[in-house]
């Protein structure tokens, strides 16, 4: 009768290590997916990122035509008194001008990066990716998501 209950147990004992290794298994499997994102392709097929940078270059034309105009007025100056006056009107708009574009630029580029944020973290929830790294940081083993980020991105 000993006999047959120790066959029983280790039976039941080798069934359980099995059916324990088998899910454990699977649970390090499911939880381990990676992907990359390759920022200087986004950066150039972003539409909205392409409208910015646009935006960016305009405003800097728009200074340099500002700069040759005043520079033009300057030079037309009749004395030193009203050269030094235009001078200084025109350095005190450059400024203004200059630190409008800064403020700009800074505040496209964190709506830039919260928009990428949010498009990775929604292709990473649907997919079911637990890391999204930059491709810089890879070097085997991610799939490339960057067509499918750009694609949510791009929606907006």
């Amino acid at each position: 009768v000993k006999k047959g209950k120790s066959i029983d147990m280790k039976k039941i004992f080798l069934s359980l290590m099995f059916t324990f290794i088998m899910l454990s298994g699977s649970f390090c499997q499911a939880a381990e997916k990676y992907a990359y994102v390759e920022l200087s392709s986004i950066m150039n097929n972003y539409l909205y990122a392409k409208n910015v940078s646009q935006n960016v270059k305009n405003k800097e034309a728009e200074i340099e035509k500002f700069l040759k105009s005043q520079n033009a007025l300057i030079e037309k100056a009749k004395n030193q008194t009203e050269k030094k006056a235009l001078e200084k009107k025109a350095a005190d708009e450059l400024n203004k001008k200059i630190s409008a574009l800064k403020a700009y630029n800074v505040a496209e580029l964190k709506k830039i990066e919260t928009n990428l944020t949010n498009a990775i973290s929604v292709v990473a929830k649907k997919e079911g990716y637990t890391l999204v790294l930059s491709n810089k940081s890879v070097l085997f083993g991610a799939s490339d998501i960057t067509s499918k980020v750009l694609t949510e991105l791009n929606k907006k």
